[in-house]
């Protein structure tokens, strides 16, 4: 079980003279995975040397000439290429009178990418050490070129050379921050703001205990509103808890792995485990199935657990780990003091285990660190999107940005997790808030979103009976 889920400025300065060596490429017709319909494809080329793809989705109605829509990655080290499937689940409505602009970053999708598996069954600090300097061995990018002050030039640079006055920036998880910092750089290019599981520049992403504990209390108060649930898990916290200290250092299990087609000895530590739990709270579609599989993990039926477990690899895997390691070792884990380094160990199921796991893993990728000027406040119209269940953005989070942002409208899922613009009716909201039509923003359209659906036994939520709740 792979447990990556899964997300710097200086003072304004004129970008002429950063532009004058940047150039695009003619646009040509190209695909991308997630997408049906014919895309348009570019290279921008800036003036270090580096070269960079460009997706871009025509707006639908043309014409009327407005904003584009930049569309900003999270991870750090997602592939903002590798988001087209958004264009019709979270921008139909925007993409009627907006272009739609995906940049993949230095080291990801397209652009020269830094991609490395980090092994699934490291436990040690020697095996973690190992893992990064095989991944640094690969190294294809010059370290220095890898952080968000460099990445937020180059998207100036492209809306420099596409002539656009200011763009729309959508932003999602760590692309949020991104979003922010590229306002707070560059304020006369931003015309909107949509963040969806906003990232405040006052919180280190790696600071999560807290959040994901939230989010299981959460999760717990709606089964417990659930007469089955309820029945069936009436102390699922105290199962948790139990099930991490059996754990303890390390536990060998025995599993079946069905891409092997047999079954296989596997070790997980109390890390691995919790690490696994957090990754499953991002969606609700998912995080229903959660007391089962520890209530049956508990019981020594691994098997649900790992099943799961093994579904986050995708995401695990959609992360350019060049990237990832550059920008939270340079950018991140500097920022994070020894006091809230011990303050996560009383903090909930999670503690240190995300912290530590970078510590470890950034005590070997030899970056310099950048630091982020304090924030000013902006005044862009900004649009914030939280769930009540997100175990990494929680909605708290969105009011502390909020703090820097002058005119900010705030939007909360009650049976939202982390990411929430393609949920029910919030493609249309996006749509009216880019087009300025703030006051037909309504969120009764939500109340309507359906809570997890809690899975009781081994055939769901309805079916089986009582075949495996004793």
């Amino acid at each position: 079980m792979r447990f990556l889920s899964t997300f710097i400025f200086i003072s304004a300065l004129s970008y002429s003279a950063l532009s004058e060596a940047a150039s695009l490429s003619e646009w040509s017709s190209c695909f991308r995975d997630g997408y049906s319909k014919q895309l348009s494809c570019a290279e921008l080329s800036l003036d270090d040397g580096a070269v960079l793809a460009v997706t871009r989705k025509a707006a639908v109605k043309l014409g009327d000439t407005k904003p584009p829509i930049f569309v900003l990655a999270g991870g750090p080290g997602q592939a903002s290429s590798e988001l087209v499937s958004l264009i019709d689940a979270a921008f139909g409505p925007s993409n009627q009178y907006h272009d739609l602009y995906f940049v993949d970053r230095r080291a990801t999708g397209r652009s020269n990418p830094w991609q490395c598996e980090l092994d699934e069954t490291v436990v040690t600090e020697a095996q973690i050490a190992n893992e990064v300097q095989r991944c640094f061995e690969r190294s294809v990018w010059p370290l220095d070129q890898l952080n968000s002050q460099t990445s937020i030039d180059d998207l100036e640079a492209l809306r420099t050379l596409i002539g656009a006055d200011t763009v729309n920036l959508w932003g999602g998880s760590w692309g949020t921050r991104f979003a922010l910092l590229y306002a707070q750089r560059y304020p006369n290019s931003v015309n909107r703001m949509v963040l969806d599981g906003v990232a405040p520049v006052s919180q280190p992403v790696l600071i999560t205990a807290e959040a994901a504990q939230g989010a299981w209390d959460e999760l717990v108060l709606l089964c417990h509103a659930n007469d089955e649930c309820l029945r069936r898990f009436p102390n699922p916290t105290t199962q948790l808890n139990q099930l991490l200290a059996s754990v303890g250092d390390g536990i060998t299990i025995s599993v079946f792995d069905a891409a092997r087609g047999e079954q296989v000895q596997q070790t997980l530590s109390r890390s691995q485990v919790a690490q696994v739990i957090r990754g499953l709270l991002y969606m609700p579609e998912i995080s229903g199935q959660l007391f089962y599989v520890v209530d049956q993990a508990q019981r020594g039926n691994w098997q649900p657990l790992v099943s799961l477990g093994t579904s986050q690899n995708s995401a695990a895997e959609s992360m350019y780990i060049g990237l990832t390691l550059s920008v939270l070792c340079s950018e991140e884990l500097p920022r994070v003091s020894r006091t809230a380094f011990d303050e996560e160990f009383n903090k909930g199921f999670v503690g240190q285990s995300w912290l530590e796991f970078w510590q470890l893993a950034c005590a070997h990728w030899p970056t310099a660190t950048y630091g982020y000027d304090e924030p000013t406040l902006l005044d862009h119209p900004t649009l914030l999107i939280s769930g009540a269940l997100d175990p990494v953005t929680p909605p708290n989070y969105a009011g502390l940005s909020a703090q820097r942002l002058a005119n900010a409208l705030e939007i909360v899922l009650p049976y939202g997790g982390h990411m929430n613009s393609m949920r029910g009716c919030m493609p249309t909201q996006i749509g009216r808030f880019f087009e300025a039509k703030d006051e037909e923003i309504n969120t009764d359209c939500l109340k309507g979103l359906p809570p997890p659906l809690f899975m009781t036994n081994a055939f769901g939520s309805q079916l089986g009976g009582g075949l495996d709740n004793d």
